[in-house]
């Protein structure tokens, strides 16, 4: 049997916003005290005062998370400035939560350590793995490949990449009581579970398919004849940006199924002559 209390609550005082989500889920857990939570919350927060009275009014939980471009919930909705608390407790599964650091210096390392890490604490093979990492210290992909082949093949990984609503923002990453960057915050499940999951989203592709001629590692240079950012201004026009809401679909050989990739950040390189002054 596992139990899960959830509770999210928008706001501006950090303190006053954690703990109506932390009411929330003491109200469903009643008398359990939670052994695992994850918590997603907006960039504008204290997050060290937000971890503090998480691991205060729940000693000892395993706690990961991390920054968002929004929070959602079945409770309350969608929320941008908003601290959504999911809690966990159960008498047969285990739950543990591990960090890997400085994932864009020594990826790899950062992988291997923090799986044994979080597996030293488990007496039992994991059976499913919650993965946040912070997307911009390198490739997700590869991120999934590495944690992939330290876990055990029959264990699969969730998750998504932490984000943040505006550039200037940090991406954090949260353990326990830690406020990071740069990192890998995952949490395993193992024990007698069962699992369900659908892939599915509301885009459909337009145009035609066009082949990636230039790339390095993220980077994309052309597509088909076109520069990257020209590629954009054929289907969208002129515009300052390339329009991050209108992602690309990115098809892998010989498949059907498509997944999205939206401009983080381009770079222009411009040769100007007889420009006036």
């Amino acid at each position: 049997m596992i139990k899960a209390g959830q509770g999210q609550a928008e706001g501006v005082d950090t303190l006053n916003t954690v703990k109506k989500a932390i009411s929330q889920c003491r109200q469903q857990l009643g008398e359990h005290l939670p052994q695992a939570g994850i918590v997603f919350a907006g960039a504008d927060f204290d997050h060290r005062q937000m971890l503090d009275e998480i691991n205060r009014r729940f000693p000892g939980i395993e706690l990961s998370g991390c920054t968002t471009v929004g929070e959602f919930s079945s409770s309350f909705g969608f929320g941008d400035d908003s601290i959504s608390l999911t809690v966990f407790y159960s008498e047969v599964i285990e739950i543990k939560s591990g960090i890997g650091r400085r994932i864009s210096k020594n990826p790899q390392a950062a992988f291997t350590s923090v799986v044994r890490e979080v597996r030293s604490k488990m007496t039992r093979p994991e059976s499913i793995c919650l993965a946040l990492p912070d997307g911009s210290s390198g490739s997700f992909n590869f991120i999934i490949k590495a944690i992939n082949g330290e876990l055990n093949r029959e264990c699969p990984v969730f998750g998504g990449c932490a984000g943040r609503q505006e550039d200037n923002q940090p991406i954090l990453q949260f353990f326990n009581n830690e406020v990071l960057t740069d990192a890998l915050p995952i949490m395993i499940f193992s024990g007698p579970l069962e699992y369900a999951f659908s892939i599915a989203n509301s885009w459909k592709p337009i145009g035609r398919h066009t082949k990636v001629t230039k790339a390095h590692g993220r980077e994309v240079g052309r597509i088909g004849d076109f520069s990257a950012l020209d590629f954009y201004r054929y289907y969208l026009g002129n515009h300052v940006d390339p329009a991050i809401e209108f992602p690309l679909a990115v098809y892998q050989k010989s498949s059907r199924q498509f997944y999205l990739r939206g401009p983080i950040h381009y770079l222009v390189l411009q040769l100007r002559r007889n420009c006036p002054a």
